[in-house]
């Protein structure tokens, strides 16, 4: 459906009315509701988080020029409770970010915490943190935050995180995570949740080695 027939066959509807049967009004109204809702879905084919409008006014051709973020990228805007005494983001900030970030990720690829702690009975316990910073981000400077795994072993995952200047990718800080896990029934350490490890290795983004390092 175009905008143009959706139009048109909205201004055919006749408005609810005072004085008209409560039956005729109700018909009006579903039938509103049924343009709407078609409407709603033909125009965005993909309803999820980070989809792109498909609409009939677009060509495929246009469509399939579209560059899409890479799947390990993930965005955010530095916001006032980022940021210090001095305007800039806080270095204690940036471990929230990573977080935000690689939480994000794995929920548009379909993995999400609960996932592994419901699913797959593990806790992610961090055994190492650390950030070299390059320069400040400021208040409502756009971030980007790309994330890497460079370790998947039996026991330990580690993440590598590269904080950017959206605008000019300009290096703004660079950080590493390792994780470790608890089975949730025993509370004694486990395997890497074997779901998402298969997660990991088929995604090429997180531009993981072969062997896992």
């Amino acid at each position: 459906m175009t905008a143009n027939s959706f139009v048109g066959r909205l201004f055919q509807l006749k408005k609810p009315r005072l004085g008209e049967s409560p039956a005729k009004n109700q018909r009006s109204g579903k039938m509103l509701h049924f343009l709407l809702e078609e409407y709603r879905e033909r125009t965005f084919a993909c309803p999820t988080s980070g989809a792109v409008p498909m609409t009939e006014l677009g060509s495929p051709k246009i469509r399939d020029q579209i560059q899409l973020p890479p799947r390990n990228v993930r965005h955010v805007r530095v916001r006032m409770h980022h940021t210090d005494l001095v305007g800039a983001v806080y270095h204690g900030a940036y471990f929230d970010l990573f977080e935000d970030a690689r939480t994000e990720v794995f929920r548009a690829l379909g993995y999400t915490y609960r996932d592994c702690v419901e699913a797959e009975g593990r806790l992610m316990i961090i055994v190492r943190a650390a950030c070299d910073y390059k320069r400040p981000a400021r208040m409502d400077d756009e971030l980007a935050i790309a994330i890497q795994v460079d370790l998947l072993t039996r026991v330990r995952l580690g993440f590598a995180y590269q904080v950017s200047l959206a605008d000019n990718g300009e290096s703004v800080a660079l950080g590493l995570q390792v994780f470790a896990f608890l089975d949730t029934r025993t509370n004694r350490a486990t395997s890497v949740p074997p779901r998402l490890a298969a997660l990991i290795r088929k995604t090429p983004e997180f531009g993981l080695h072969p062997n896992g390092r």
